[in-house]
């Protein structure tokens, strides 16, 4: 059985890029860069470092505290692709 990822439609083109999930359920992207990405759950944006953080890495679009592995550099992926049911909602 698949496991459901609902996405909202601003991803709809993006869909061709994900990889998986990982074990926070947060998307994991491969962007054509050198590593996967693990986007944020808040946005599914990339992070980015800010030293007004604990972490010292926000969320590039909303700019919320998030985790380090946002920042780029790899990602765990615990769900692949092919065991998704990929849904963007309208």
């Amino acid at each position: 059985m698949k496991t459901t990822l609902r996405l909202p439609s601003t991803f709809a083109d993006r869909v061709h890029q994900i990889a998986g999930v990982d074990k926070d359920n947060c998307v994991v992207i491969d962007d054509g860069s050198t590593s996967l990405v693990t986007l944020t759950p808040c946005c599914h944006a990339y992070g980015k470092g800010s030293a007004h953080s604990r972490t010292g890495v926000v969320c590039r679009a909303c700019y919320d505290e998030v985790d380090v592995k946002h920042a780029g550099g790899g990602a765990d992926i615990a769900i692949h692709r092919d065991d998704l049911n990929i849904v963007i909602e309208s």
